[in-house]
C-alpha cells in the first residue's frame, strides 16, 4: 500500500506540473509534505488528525526526538509539525551525514555486531539503509553503499542490531533487531556526538 500511495503521490504532482527536484536534476530531494501525510495515514490509529505518544511506538525514531517536531509542546505531532522538521533535512538536495555508533552490551563494548539502519518507509524510496560492523570498541560508522564516504541520508531510521554466533544464531534479543524498539532520527542541525547504544543481554 505504501508504494501505491508514493505512486499517486508522483502521479499527481506530475499532472500539476510539479516534477521533483530529483527529476530535475537527479539530486535526491525529501518530499515532506507527502513524507507527513504518509507518516500520518500509518501511525495515527485513531485518526484524530494527532499522533500521540503511544502511537508514536510503532516509529521509534520519532518517539525518541518528539521535542525537535513538537513546536506548541502538547505531547502530541502534527502534520504541519512533521513537515517542517523534515524540510530541514532536504534545503534543496537531502542533507547526509556520518553518524557514529558504540554497541555496549551489559556495559561492555561489543565487538562484530551488525548494526543496520533501516529508513522509516513514510519517507519514500529516496531513503536508503545504511550498515557496518562494530569494531573492537564496539564503534561504528555505518554506510549506505550508494553514498560512499558521504555517509548516510539524514532522516528517521530504525536500528537493528545484530551478533551471531559461528552457526548464525542471534545471541541479542529481539527487540534489538527483528522486533526493534531502537530508532535514531539523523539531522542536519544535531551535533555528530557518538550515538551510544546500551543493549542488554536479559530476555
Amino acid at each position: 500500500m505504501r508504494v501505491h500511495s508514493w505512486c499517486v503521490i508522483a502521479l499527481l504532482a506530475s499532472s500539476l506540473g510539479c516534477v521533483p527536484q530529483s527529476r530535475r536534476d537527479s539530486a535526491p530531494n525529501l518530499h515532506a509534505h507527502f513524507a507527513a501525510t504518509l507518516a500520518m495515514a500509518e501511525l495515527d490509529a485513531d485518526k484524530d488528525g494527532l499522533i500521540d505518544r503511544t502511537e508514536l511506538v510503532k516509529c521509534p525514531a520519532l518517539l525518541n526526538a518528539i521535542d525537535a517536531y513538537d513546536t506548541n509542546r502538547d505531547g502530541k505531532l502534527a502534520h504541519e509539525e512533521i513537515t517542517k522538521r523534515l524540510r530541514s533535512f532536504s534545503p534543496g538536495r537531502l542533507a547526509t551525514c556520518s553518524p557514529t555508533f558504540q554497541v555496549l552490551l551489559d556495559g561492555k563494548p561489543l565487538s562484530g555486531a551488525t548494526v543496520q539502519l533501516e529508513p522509516e518507509r513514510f519517507l519514500g524510496p529516496v531513503m536508503k539503509p545504511a550498515e557496518g560492523i562494530t569494531d573492537g570498541s564496539g564503534i561504528v560508522n555505518p554506510r549506505a553503499p550508494q553514498l560512499g564516504t558521504a555517509g548516510v541520508y539524514c532522516g528517521l531510521y530504525r536500528v537493528l542490531v545484530s551478533w551471531h554466533d559461528n552457526e548464525r544464531r542471534e545471541q541479542i534479543p529481539a527487540r534489538y533487531n527483528s522486533a526493534t524498539t531502537l530508532g535514531q532520527e539523523l539531522a542536519p542541525d544535531t551535533p555528530q556526538a557518538m550515538i551510544i547504544l546500551q543493549l542488554s543481554s536479559k530476555k
